[in-house]
């Protein structure tokens, strides 16, 4: 899983980008993230958010079961 995030609005804390090829984890974090006021956007892969997106700063995780 990969997070991404900018700076905040005055509507939300900030947009997080979210992305992970697992379409049950993206609607989790989606869904969590949101009831805290975030703007959530996902991506299906890595690819597809740099088609879309320039990169100010990020946070990776790598989630092994």
């Amino acid at each position: 899983m990969t997070v991404f995030s900018n700076t905040s609005t005055q509507d939300t804390k900030g947009t997080v980008y979210v992305v992970d090829d697992d379409d049950a984890i993206r609607d989790s974090l989606r869904w969590l993230l949101e009831a805290n006021d975030y703007k959530v956007e996902l991506y299906d892969s890595g690819e597809s958010f740099i088609r879309r997106r320039v990169l100010f700063w990020c946070l990776t995780s790598a989630c092994r079961a």
